[in-house]
């Protein structure tokens, strides 16, 4: 089989100040876009070479960043949106646990 490692899909970084404020709350929605709430800060967002600075205010309404030009999904994910092996019950038309995702015995999850 294979690995791979991917570096972090984003870097926060204050604008102002050392750290990033504690309260701070990040929820990351996909690869391109995350929603901030929490402490007042102003933060630098970077990710697959993009970047947006915006500001958060305590209190407020979660603040929603969309770096313009990132993939929502940067890596190829067959499995991305689908119901695989192994899951109770099966999808129809899937017998055993070959059959799984992309019809590559390869790629297949075997028992044991």
């Amino acid at each position: 089989g294979r690995a791979l490692l991917l570096a972090p899909r984003f870097t926060l970084v204050p604008v102002s100040g050392r750290a990033l404020p504690s309260g701070l709350r990040v929820s990351v929605e996909d690869g391109a876009t995350l929603r901030l709430s929490g402490a007042s800060c102003r933060v630098r967002v970077r990710a697959q070479g993009r970047t947006a600075v915006v500001s958060v205010r305590s209190g407020g309404r979660p603040v929603v960043v969309r770096l313009h030009g990132a993939t929502a999904y940067p890596v190829e994910d067959l499995a991305l949106g689908r119901t695989v092996f192994p899951t109770s019950p099966l999808p129809a038309g899937m017998s055993e646990p070959s059959a799984a995702v992309d019809g590559d015995p390869g790629s297949s999850w075997r028992p044991g």
